[in-house]
């Protein structure tokens, strides 16, 4: 996977070249355009891009209103170190892209964080939101969302919470995911399952949930401590804890036969 690596930079301003510095260190050189300015700031030692600002290595992108690259001013070879793109921010990378207000990206960590309102990532398997921010750890292949958290799945399931940690496989398609405050997993319209916390293995098409735990099924609800729901088979189960006792199902309807 080709990143933004600590290199020289290219940039240029209306199809013009400001600023050439040493050959980049990978394969792919980064260049950053912009409509409206460039500055370079040799005390501080950040350049920046204003106005519609794009930084571009190989087949990844971070685009923004501004965009500020920075390096360490004391070191000779101006290797940049941090990215920051703000206002109308989207980025690209591999398979993935997303976009929020801005976007901290760490180049030494391949570590991204998107704020919000409303920062997501949009992947092979889904979409996944967040109104506070999204952290995004490239390298460990792990995505950490919060407050008002929301995934998404191509399958048409969901699953809401206030903190929801994806984990993603070496394809970049989630293989894990752990929930927790105020969860609901979303099967379909009419079935769905509330608990404080979840874990959703995507691999097995397992989601146990605990704590508080109801299953909805229509009109029809259980109510437990823990439920173990397999999506591929279809069967559902609520278990018990030995503190709490006993679980509990209500059921609206049932068949003329069975009347007494």
């Amino acid at each position: 996977m080709t990143v933004f690596s600590k290199s020289s930079i290219s940039m240029l301003c209306a199809g013009l070249i400001a600023l050439t510095a040493m050959p980049a260190l990978s394969q792919d050189a980064l260049t950053i355009e912009a409509d409206d300015s460039l500055e370079w700031n040799q005390i501080e030692g950040f350049y920046q891009a204003n106005g519609n600002a794009v930084a571009t290595q190989g087949s990844q992108t971070l685009k923004g209103d501004k965009l500020t690259a920075f390096y360490v001013p004391d070191e000779n070879n101006r290797e940049l170190t941090r990215m920051l793109a703000e206002g109308r921010v989207n980025f690209k990378d591999g398979a993935l892209s997303g976009a929020g207000t801005t976007a901290d990206y760490d180049i030494a960590s391949s570590h991204y964080i998107l704020t919000g309102p409303s920062a997501f990532i949009i992947g092979p398997d889904g979409r996944a939101d967040a109104d506070k921010q999204i952290d995004f750890e490239r390298n460990n292949s792990v995505m950490i969302l919060q407050e008002n958290a929301h995934i998404a799945m191509t399958d048409g399931r969901e699953l809401f919470g206030d903190h929801i940690t994806v984990f993603l496989d070496e394809n970049e398609n989630v293989s894990r995911v752990i929930a927790k405050g105020g969860v609901e997993v979303i099967q379909n319209a009419s079935s769905s399952a509330k608990g404080d916390e979840a874990d959703y293995d995507h691999k097995g098409n397992v989601t146990v949930l605990t704590g508080n735990v109801t299953l909805v099924d229509g009109e029809n609800k259980l109510s437990g401590d823990v439920a173990e729901i397999d999506f591929s088979t279809g069967i559902s189960k609520i278990i018990s804890s030995k503190s709490n006792g006993r679980v509990s199902g209500q059921f609206s309807r049932l068949s003329t036969g069975a009347q007494k």
